[in-house]
């Protein structure tokens, strides 16, 4: 019988041999762990370069892309504060850039169109080859001011009409016949009259009867226009401004307000002034004495001669011409007021009753006389044929010696 004591050294050496196989097992564990874990990073970073190298290679292939420069100014602009409004405002005072050009041209096209239906030609040939060169060469601006259950009334310039038949030609380029209404030669005014029954039916529906303004609220800088032939072609325009205010022109027995303006004076220019508005305003001054500048007569004193010209009226005649007295030479003399005449009309009524050139004619039956104006409205009360009784003072500035004078008034 053998005993445990004799096998004790196999029992150790078995139970050392059990702890190593333990450690290689789980080294080997270990080792595969590790493996998997290296080929997965592997993996993945062969992918992740595999993506790139791919992506690049694509890159590359693809043509450039090219982008264009966008305006920085957006198409919409955001609402404004007050104060950017005010400062906007400012900076418009300061500066005028292309789109203020552009409005401004827009408008005046607008303005012109607006015009262009009561601006007529005038011409006094009416038949053949003469009546063709006429329209081509001296034809004037005339106005369509009103119209009548019968007739269309056009204001023109007395000057170079002097007929009694003349032709009118539209805006459409329809010439039609017409007669002299009524002149005022002092103002170089005449009035046509075309029958309405001739117009055709696109005339009477498109013409524009012009609207009076107000010249006396002119002043040097005002803005204006000129329409007809400013510069001698029908349908033309000029602009620009007043550049001198209210130059009085006296003509016989009546006054007239000359504005002088910066645009340039044409020897065949004739027309009519407007605002912004399309209002007429004034006529271009035929009877200009400079020909550097184109000047014209405000309408604010035209219209009462434009009234009783187209209402028939007779107006009465004394035929003086005269000037108001300045201030400076009131204040040096004994002289209180009145009109100086500087001209008096061969044959007129005044000249047959002693009125002479240097007097001064200071009332009408016992009314003081204050300027031109004042004077013409005075003789208008009384009828054509009756005597009024003018207060005239002779040697005004040296000894003057007051006198009566009886005028016997006479149709213009």
């Amino acid at each position: 019988m053998i005993e445990d004591e004799e096998f004790s050294f196999m029992e150790e050496e078995f139970m050392e041999s059990k702890k190593p196989r333990r450690e290689r097992v789980a080294l080997a564990k270990k080792a595969t762990l590790c493996g998997l874990c290296f080929g997965l990073s592997a993996g993945v970073a062969f992918s992740v370069v595999q993506c790139a190298r791919n992506i690049a290679i694509k890159q590359q292939n693809q043509p450039e892309k090219i982008t264009l420069q966008i305006s920085a100014h957006p198409t919409t602009q955001p609402e404004e504060t007050d104060k950017e409004k005010s400062s906007k405002v400012k900076d418009k005072k300061d500066t005028f850039g292309f789109a203020e050009m552009q409005d401004f041209y827009n408008q005046l096209e607008a303005l012109e169109n607006q015009c262009e239906k009561s601006i007529v030609g005038v011409s006094n040939y009416s038949s053949g080859k003469q009546k063709e060169q006429y329209n081509e060469q001296g034809q004037i601006t005339g106005t369509i001011i009103a119209k009548t259950k019968s007739n269309i009334m056009v204001l023109t310039n007395y000057s170079k009409l002097q007929a009694d038949e003349v032709v009118v030609r539209f805006f459409d380029g329809t010439d039609i016949e017409g007669s002299l209404y009524g002149a005022d030669t002092r103002a170089d005014l005449a009035i046509v009259a075309v029958p309405l029954d001739n117009l055709s039916a696109k005339i009477k529906e498109q013409m524009k009867v012009i609207s009076f303004g107000d010249s006396g609220e002119l002043s040097v800088g005002s803005m204006i226009f000129a329409f007809g032939s400013p510069n001698g072609a029908l349908y033309s325009v000029e602009y620009g401004y007043v550049s001198g205010q209210e130059t009085e022109k006296s003509i016989e027995d009546y006054q007239l307000d000359v504005y002088t303006t910066n645009m340039g004076y044409h020897s065949d220019g004739n027309g009519i002034i407007c605002n912004a508005y399309g209002e007429l305003l004034g006529m271009i001054n035929r009877q200009s004495d400079t020909t550097e500048n184109c000047t014209f007569y405000g309408i604010g004193k035209l219209k009462q001669l434009v009234e009783s010209i187209l209402n028939k009226e007779k107006m009465t005649y004394a035929g003086i011409t005269a000037e108001e007295i300045p201030e400076k030479i009131l204040a040096n003399h004994s002289v209180r007021g009145g009109i100086y005449v500087t001209a008096v009309a061969g044959n007129s009524p005044a000249y047959k009753a002693g009125v002479l050139v240097g007097d001064v004619i200071s009332a009408v039956e016992g009314e003081k006389i204050t300027s031109i104006l004042n004077f013409y409205e005075c003789i208008q009360k009384y009828q054509v044929g009756e005597k009024v009784t003018v207060t005239v003072l002779k040697n005004p500035f040296q000894n003057p010696i007051e006198k009566k004078r009886k005028i016997k008034l006479e149709a213009r």
